[in-house]
């Protein structure tokens, strides 16, 4: 039981920051940031926020995870307002490398195919 209460808070505050990234933040260097997702720890006191930077300059993720620092009390503020829990988890912003991933095998994917074209 605790199991899917954990994954059901997971679910609610990812989407609950996502959308307080998308409407209600205007701080440019969060241009291209979306939450991949979220793991609250099991006594509900953290909970690591893992965002995507859709960027190739390794300094834009740099100032986006700098900015959401930054605004982490405005970002719990509001998150107490769309999720209802008797305790708020601390959030801690880390970087999703899952995309960058994706994006580097598509890449090699494609060199690959062209090669075997050009023979």
């Amino acid at each position: 039981m605790l199991h899917s209460r954990i994954q059901r808070i997971n679910h609610l505050i990812r989407n609950a920051v996502g959308e307080i990234l998308l409407n209600d933040l205007t701080d440019p260097r969060l241009g291209f940031v979306t939450v991949a997702h979220v793991e609250v720890s099991k006594d509900l006191q953290s909970a690591l926020v893992f965002v995507s930077v859709l960027s190739d300059k390794p300094e834009d993720a740099t100032a986006a995870l700098d900015a959401l620092e930054n605004a982490k009390g405005y970002i719990k503020s509001l998150l107490a307002q769309r999720v209802v829990l008797k305790f708020l988890p601390d959030l801690k912003f880390r970087l999703h490398e899952g995309a960058k991933h994706a994006a580097r095998i598509d890449r090699i994917l494609r060199d690959i195919a062209a090669k075997k074209n050009d023979t």
